[in-house]
């Protein structure tokens, strides 16, 4: 996750208060968790806020305004009802702040409960960070954080682990040129393909658009690399154009395969190269 896509999902959680943060936990834990997240309605919860692999209790904590004497009554009147009301069946309890705990808290939360789990901002945003990209969006969207924010973080993730173990070329590259798409995709996709491969490629234009001011970031020689491995690994397929490409994009999506929202993006990258002559036969113009 990018500095700046963290900083605006930041924000947006402390602007999260008690209720509202507690129906964000439910929603990033269910996302996390799954089946072994159970939500508690937050009427009458008798001391717990949900429960996580049916052994811990949760309590969840987002106050209007901070103080350590307002955490400490809190945190306290939480802990006596789960030590009257659901101990036995959950030996473990966690606390979730949306802030950052301070010593003076942890020792508080220490003293009631030995070993307890104390989750602040900077867990919660890694446990954001380690849902797949589907997820990482739809929490996103959650949070009202604008799309292009979302976008800039998965298309550089993708840049990044395109760069891993490449290496730059010490022959020349096609230049950027502009092509004569309709026909390059005519020359490269079968009859009965064609339109779709057409839909596609106009579908990609938007996200291309952002893939191209993504890699303004990048400097000369990683781009380099960076082609050099889509050639690289294109080279070794075998097939039609389209198999080949399937064949790539599943490659190249990597440990992310079933990431649909990331093996778009690594699609993208793929269409954006096949664009500028990469891969793919050239029309005559490109020649």
């Amino acid at each position: 996750m990018d500095a700046i896509f963290k900083h605006q999902i930041t924000i947006a959680i402390d602007r999260l208060k008690n209720n509202n943060f507690q129906n964000f936990i439910d929603e990033l834990y269910l996302k996390k968790y799954g089946s072994n997240f159970t939500p508690i309605k937050q009427k009458k919860d008798k001391g717990c806020d949900g429960i996580i692999n049916n052994n811990e209790s949760l309590a969840v904590y987002a106050p209007e305004k901070y103080t350590l004497r307002v955490f400490k009554k809190k945190i306290n009147e939480d802990h006596n009802n789960y030590d009257g009301n659901w101990k036995t069946k959950l030996p473990k309890w966690r606390v979730v702040y949306n802030g950052e705990f301070t010593a003076e808290m942890l020792q508080f939360v220490d003293s009631l409960e030995d070993g307890s789990k104390k989750i602040g901002i900077a867990q919660i945003i890694n446990d954001i960070d380690g849902l797949n990209w589907v997820h990482q969006r739809s929490i996103a969207d959650y949070l009202g954080i604008n799309e292009q924010f979302f976008i800039n973080d998965i298309l550089q993730n993708v840049i990044d682990d395109l760069l891993k173990n490449a290496y730059a070329s010490s022959g020349s590259l096609p230049s950027e040129e502009p092509i004569y798409i309709v026909d390059k995709i005519q020359l490269n996709f079968n009859s009965s393909d064609v339109e779709n491969a057409k839909e596609e490629y106009l579908n990609s234009l938007g996200s291309m658009g952002k893939l191209k001011d993504t890699l303004k970031s990048y400097d000369d020689e990683e781009m380099a690399a960076l082609k050099n491995k889509v050639i690289t690994e294109y080279g070794k397929l075998s097939g039609d154009f389209k198999t080949r490409l399937n064949n790539l994009t599943e490659l190249l999506s990597g440990n992310n395969g079933n990431d649909q929202q990331y093996k778009y993006y690594v699609r993208v990258v793929l269409l954006y190269m096949f664009e500028i002559c990469l891969i793919g036969q050239r029309v005559e113009a490109e020649k």
